[in-house]
């Protein structure tokens, strides 16, 4: 009695902790993905008149720039790796839980496997996306930038801004190639596990 309210109790507050980790997380790449969008709209819409200067635009992105920065530094750089790795993991162990130990285990145990994978699921293929949109639209918004900014001052600022983006760890930026190969290494790696054992 006493284990199994112990291990209902750790298995709430892994839930609690994960969705607060998925809440926080759509909350900061939505507003950084959000932001770069509208300021592409913005730079897209302003006239392209010799005269009217983008500086501040240019400045508002740069905020949004050092504010990636910090998140980065503090947050996405020291909690992503792990949660890829370790998320990698368990969606791998569970989907091979999942297929193989239907009938084994017993019915109020066996549901745990497949929750596990739904939920690993929707928090990867809901975070990672969300982290490969925000690159995508500072891209798009620095192209835009380059091609209609007037003054040298404005060229030298606008070729001095980077992409922003959720940072993983010395792997980089997570990008739109990230997801894919996310889903590739997790079906390779359930494939193996099935024939392996």
């Amino acid at each position: 009695m006493v284990r199994t309210c112990v291990l209902a109790l750790i298995a709430v507050e892994l839930v609690k902790s994960v969705l607060a980790f998925l809440i926080v997380g759509l909350i900061v790449m939505f507003a950084a993905a959000e932001g770069a969008s509208r300021l592409d709209n913005c730079i897209k819409r302003s006239p392209t008149s010799r005269t009217v200067s983008k500086l501040g635009i240019l400045r508002l992105y740069r905020e949004i720039q050092i504010w990636n920065q910090h998140t980065n530094s503090s947050f996405c750089y020291k909690a992503i790796p792990p949660l890829i790795f370790f998320g990698l993991v368990i969606v791998i162990i569970v989907n091979h839980a999942t297929i193989k130990l239907f009938g084994v285990l017993p019915g109020i145990i066996y549901p745990i496997a497949p929750g596990t994978s739904l939920m690993a699921a929707v928090l990867f293929m809901t975070l990672l996306p969300q982290a490969a949109r925000t690159h995508a639209n500072s891209s798009r918004f620095l192209a835009s930038v380059k091609n209609t900014v007037i003054g040298k001052y404005e060229i030298k600022v606008a070729h001095s801004l980077r992409p922003i983006g959720a940072e993983c760890g010395p792997f980089g930026i997570i990008r739109n190639s990230w997801v894919s190969k996310f889903l590739e290494t997790d079906l390779n790696y359930t494939f193996t596990a099935l024939l392996t054992f």
